[in-house]
């Protein structure tokens, strides 16, 4: 469960980065790094904000013409793609 006071700070990251994507038209590559020590004072993973941090922006972001990888890191967990054709292959997952 999310920390009081935690979820406005991440709304507010959220539409400064979806006002920054929209605006990315030739984008081909996005390395996102949500590095919640700073916010929460110790490393996070949880299953919670990767759904909604990792999971959202990974969805939107394959969604964009143009883009051929990803790479999402929220916490300690890491994610990343490439796109082949049309599918998106996982190319490397870390949990630490």
């Amino acid at each position: 469960m999310l920390l009081w006071g935690l979820d406005f700070l991440i709304k507010a990251y959220v539409a400064r980065i979806e006002a920054l994507l929209g605006r990315m038209e030739r984008v081909r590559w996005v390395h996102l790094i949500w590095d919640l020590s700073t916010i929460m004072r110790w490393p996070l993973y949880n299953k919670e904000l990767w759904e909604r941090l990792g999971e959202w922006f990974m969805q939107r972001l394959k969604g964009k013409a143009g883009m051929q990888g990803i790479i999402i890191t929220v916490g300690k967990r890491t994610l990343k793609l490439e796109r082949k054709g049309v599918e998106w292959i996982e190319r490397e997952v870390v949990l630490y």
